[in-house]
């Protein structure tokens, strides 16, 4: 029961995050941003859970008991998963302290007690089975968080709806707390030859491996987010690719804790996975994404093996059990909390991810020095010296080094929402062009020529699809002005395509997008149309515009143009979004959705949404050989306007067709092949 306990606790406590965050992703932008935020809000409530698991052994077992039951108790009569729509902020503003908020008052208690499941039941165990492994629970304790992390996406997700997932999550809630208090019952009762001997029986752990219960987990910790973020915003703009480290990273766990570290084979393993990882950081060469994608897990996963299984040889009396999870779990926190908060302020690139190669170089090092220059003498603890110092100097020039890179960097910025550069062509280049990356999903294009800069680029280049909607939209060939929204200003091509008369509104969540394309291009002072931008989410600014009826904006052509990276914003693809984006269209207005993404197919979730507004679709696509600076594009044009339909063929389709709505949506069933 205390292993059911165990188990259960973590898989609810990895349960929570992924589906919480679901439900508050759309009210914050749909962002990775909101992502790391709620991930730095559990890593800092696992530190609290971890605290009162060791502040209440002070309590003695019974009054312990007696204290968890009546938290437990009072979590599962105030139970509330889901917030409720008052929680939705009015404005833009503070995203990271709002959500920090929302997280605190909704799940903040039963997370807490969540938390305190692996050392406080670990300690009672230790209690009632004194001559059984401990430690050892740790790794199931993990399994249970690798198996919630793996079913969420693949089961989870895809078969429940948020409200569902809530009522079951609340079920398994108080089955947990039923099998815990049964466990309480069982230390309550124990006789007194098992209560645990003065805590200063056994000998107090060294302060160097109390530093090092914390410096390790940090380690980990530290390279498990800042690889996420390589892997998603400079490798490739998978979705769902942040699963995979975090699998790695938990797998390690499980091996250290089930003791299967060996040091004799993964020290030296470094040494290989540091030239692969440290290669392709470096800038080698090795552009694929296979390669990258293996390096760089390779890479994660042996260091943080040897970090978790470092740290794990350093397991003290299990009468200091709870000081030494406490310690992991600071470790773990701050290690995430550098990579979160400290890093941006400090690099305006992902620096940190290659600046850890070396951090865990170091611990290699340091781990070598335990095994090696202690056993030896003399000559011997020199040669390892220079060895490892050169081993060092190798690994920092292999990470810190950079390869020739065909782009000049024009401006960098680095915020809540991303890593955001402008890059030029090097001098020579036929047609130089600037262009404004976010990772490395390029968000516009333009060319530098004076007589080329007013063209419409990239997606938005003559013949797309969005051109089209503006150039043939009935109201146009009458001569008549158009109202333009669109949803995402990248480097503001979009108002290349406006007349005079018109009117342009942009909607943009970043405000650093809007500093980076009004300063280093020159598609917004250019435009011949009149131009706004609203900063804050499309759908959330809409919708508050559309509840004003003096602020309220009719648009004849609304375009949605935020699909073409990772982080797919998918509040804006639901049902009860292009609800609220008919109240601000006109009667025969369209609406313009680029899906041009590689990795996910998004027309059947479009096509699905405008039957179920009666309205129709047409697919246009355009090749990357259609003119200068043009890219392959794919726009949705949906409308109810019969004289524009007229003019594109229907295309048969076997796609399934799948409605997303605010409480259901899953991003597997759009994976491309």
């Amino acid at each position: 029961m205390f292993q059911v306990a165990i188990f259960l606790g973590a898989f609810l406590l990895f349960l929570i995050q992924p589906l919480i965050g679901k439900q508050i992703l759309p009210w914050f932008g749909g962002g990775p941003s909101v992502w790391s935020t709620a991930l730095l809000f559990f890593q800092v409530a696992l530190v609290v859970g971890y605290a009162y698991a060791h502040a209440g052994r002070r309590l003695g077992p019974r009054r312990q008991v007696w204290a968890h039951m009546a938290l437990l108790a009072a979590a599962l009569l105030t139970l509330s998963v889901l917030p409720s729509a008052s929680w939705k902020p009015p404005d833009p503003e503070a995203p990271a302290s709002r959500v920090l908020t929302l997280l605190t008052a909704h799940v903040g208690f039963p997370f807490v007690l969540l938390a305190a499941t692996a050392p406080l039941l670990q300690d009672w165990h230790a209690r009632l089975f004194p001559d059984r492994p401990t430690y050892r629970l740790y790794a199931l304790s993990n399994a249970g968080s690798l198996l919630a992390l793996l079913s969420y996406p693949f089961v989870v997700e895809r078969w429940l709806t948020i409200e569902a997932q809530a009522a079951v999550w609340g079920g398994g809630f108080a089955v947990f707390a039923g099998v815990t208090g049964w466990c309480g019952w069982r230390v309550r009762n124990a006789p007194a030859s098992a209560e645990p001997e003065p805590r200063h029986a056994a000998k107090a752990p060294a302060p160097l491996h109390q530093f090092l219960w914390i410096a390790l987990p940090a380690a980990g910790s530290a390279m498990l987010v800042a690889t996420t973020s390589q892997l998603t915003q400079n490798v490739a703009p998978l979705p769902l690719l942040w699963v995979v480290p975090l699998a790695v990273y938990l797998v390690t766990y499980i091996i250290a804790f089930a003791d299967r570290y060996a040091r004799r084979f993964w020290l030296p393993a470094w040494v290989p996975a540091l030239v692969f990882g440290g290669s392709v950081a470096g800038g080698a060469g090795f552009g694929s994404l296979p390669i990258q994608a293996a390096a760089y897990l390779t890479a994660l996963f042996v260091g943080c093996l040897v970090c978790h299984g470092e740290v794990a040889r350093l397991k003290p009396h299990v009468r200091h059990l709870t000081d030494y999870y406490l310690a992991l779990a600071i470790g773990g926190g701050l290690g995430g909390a550098f990579v979160a908060v400290v890093a941006p302020i400090l690099f305006d690139s992902l620096l940190e991810f290659r600046l850890l190669y070396v951090v865990v170089t170091v611990v290699v090092a340091r781990a070598l020095y335990d095994a090696w220059f202690r056993a030896g003498r003399g000559s011997a603890r020199t040669t390892a010296g220079v060895g490892l110092a050169t081993g060092l100097a190798i690994a920092s020039g292999l990470v810190l080094g950079r390869g020739a890179d065909p782009l000049q960097v024009v401006a960098a910025s680095r915020s809540f929402y991303g890593v955001l550069s402008v890059v030029d062509d090097r001098p020579g280049a036929a047609q130089p062009m600037r262009r404004l990356y976010h990772g490395q999903i390029m968000h516009g294009v333009q060319f530098r020529d004076p007589e080329l800069a007013r063209l419409p680029t990239s997606y938005y280049a003559r013949g797309s699809g969005l051109d089209l909607a503006i150039r043939e939209h009935p109201r146009r060939e009458r001569g008549e002005p158009l109202t333009i929204g669109v949803l995402g200003l990248g480097a503001g091509t979009v108002a290349a395509l406006g007349q005079p008369g018109d009117r342009i509104r942009f909607y943009e969540l970043d405000p650093d997008v809007v500093r980076l394309a009004s300063t280093y291009f020159t598609y917004l002072r250019d435009t011949s149309a009149a131009v706004d931008i609203v900063t804050g989410d499309g759908r959330l600014s809409i919708e508050r515009e559309a509840a004003d009826a003096r602020g309220r904006h009719v648009y004849d052509v609304l375009a949605l143009d935020a699909f073409s990276g990772d982080a797919v914003p998918v509040h804006l693809l639901t049902r009860e979004a292009f609800t609220v984006y008919e109240r601000v269209l006109r009667a025969d207005g369209v609406i313009a959705v680029n899906v041009s993404n590689r990795f996910l197919d998004l027309r059947p979730v479009v096509r699905a949404l405008a039957a179920d507004r009666q309205m129709d679709m047409r697919h246009v696509q355009r090749a990357a050989s259609g003119g200068p600076g043009s890219t392959e594009s794919n726009w949705l044009l949906v409308t109810r306007n019969p004289e524009f339909l007229a003019r594109y063929p229907r295309r048969s389709t076997d796609d399934a067709e799948v409605v997303w709505t605010d409480s259901y949506s899953s991003l597997l069933s759009v994976l491309r092949n």
